[in-house]
């Protein structure tokens, strides 16, 4: 039990980095761009974590363990306390990238209304072309 439990620990450790990661690139640069592949890297990495974590947790389902003298001892993850520090830590990390993403599609969906009433702006000045497509319905 002990190899699984410091296993999942491990496991915990490394999505409270990619977590992270996932804030400094909501924080920087890449978030501006249209390529959010370097998000969905992270994303995707997390999931292949949280799916062998809950593969971990499956094998620790009965909810009594035995201790090495055959006595059972429950095991409760709530009271792991450095286990529920990182889930906190990972909590708030999520949270933040969700804000920060929440304001990047607000500009961005600026951005789209500015170029909406550029277009339309444009379009109102300038004179139709006599070379525009035209379709004509010659059955009728």
């Amino acid at each position: 039990m002990n190899e699984v439990l410091k296993k999942r620990e491990n496991l915990f450790r490394e999505m409270l980095a990619i977590s992270g990661r996932q804030v400094e690139f909501c924080r920087g640069e890449e978030l501006e761009s249209a390529d959010l592949s370097g998000l969905m890297e992270l994303v995707n990495r997390r999931q292949l974590l949280m799916d062998e974590i809950d593969r971990l947790n499956a094998s620790l389902t009965p909810e009594q363990t035995a201790v090495g003298d055959g006595r059972y001892s429950t095991y409760n993850p709530a009271r792991d306390e450095e286990l529920v520090k990182m889930m906190e830590a990972i909590g708030r990390n999520d949270e933040t990238c969700r804000q920060l993403l929440q304001k990047s599609a607000g500009r961005l969906s600026v951005l789209i209304k500015q170029a909406r009433n550029h277009r339309q702006a444009s379009e109102a000045y300038q004179e139709k072309s006599v070379y525009d497509a035209w379709f004509i319905d010659k059955k009728r």
